[in-house]
């Protein structure tokens, strides 16, 4: 096995990589980020269960809530659930988020009544403002309302029972940032396979134009006239008839 070939374990997250760079590159930038410090037990209740990550990724799980319906569940457990979040927000920063449920159901059958546990989960949020909170916890009230009611309606005779648990799952929200002029690392420059033009704006459109032409330097300064609201097909004509002669342009046409 080649040596510079085998993955590297990063010992600060736990992250593996194969590209001995890349690696390096990583090694530097995860081992100066302080990993957040959470609590165990939030106001009694939520306990935190999972983490990883360096903290970054955590769980917190409510057990035993003992709630008879859902609706009864964000009454009594919704300033708490509100408190986490803006707790999680405040420590994490920007996160994206999930409710989970453990939940008791029961089915009266003929010949007695039998009762199962089911688990279900929202769909991941994104949450970077305290004023956000209130809203997220009626889309999961919403959303768990109408998984509910579609499970129930099936004619499955399932009845719910209890909802058991209640879990808040969270990880650091750091969104793909990027723009134009954006200086790339070596290992994607070295692939030649990526375009990477220096406008002041609209650098996708202009991203897009350049593969189309196959021109090997573009001078997007000739053409900087058009604006985002501009009809991309004009665009792209206009484009190539001043970037190419016109027996080149005949010469690609028959290749469209």
């Amino acid at each position: 096995m080649d040596v510079n070939n085998r993955r590297r374990k990063c010992a600060h997250c736990g992250r593996g990589f194969v590209n001995s760079q890349r690696f390096t590159e990583h090694v530097a930038a995860c081992s100066a980020v302080q990993a957040p410090k959470l609590r165990k037990v939030f106001q009694k209740e939520f306990k935190l269960r999972r983490r990883a990550f360096k903290n970054f990724l955590v769980e917190y799980r409510l057990q035993g809530a003992s709630c008879k319906d859902i609706t009864w569940m964000f009454g009594m457990k919704g300033p708490i659930i509100n408190d986490l979040l803006r707790y999680l927000l405040s420590t994490l920063g920007s996160i994206k988020t999930q409710m989970c449920l453990q939940m008791h159901f029961v089915k009266h059958l003929p010949s007695g009544s039998t009762s199962e546990q089911f688990f279900t989960c929202t769909q991941i949020k994104t949450l970077v403002d305290f004023r956000e909170i209130p809203q997220l916890l009626l889309d999961w009230h919403h959303e768990l309302d109408e998984k509910l009611d579609q499970f129930v309606q099936r004619g499955s005779g399932w009845q719910l029972q209890m909802v058991n648990q209640v879990e808040i799952r969270a990880g650091k929200y750091v969104p793909s940032v990027g723009g134009c002029c954006v200086n790339l690392p070596e290992w994607i420059e070295k692939k030649k396979a990526t375009l990477n033009l220096k406008v002041p704006e609209d650098c996708f459109m202009f991203s897009i134009l350049a593969g189309c032409i196959f021109h090997p330097e573009i001078e997007i300064g000739s053409i900087n006239i058009f604006n985002s609201s501009s009809i991309m097909t004009s665009v792209m004509f206009v484009v190539l008839f001043q970037l190419m002669t016109l027996s080149n342009l005949r010469r690609k046409m028959k290749y469209l």
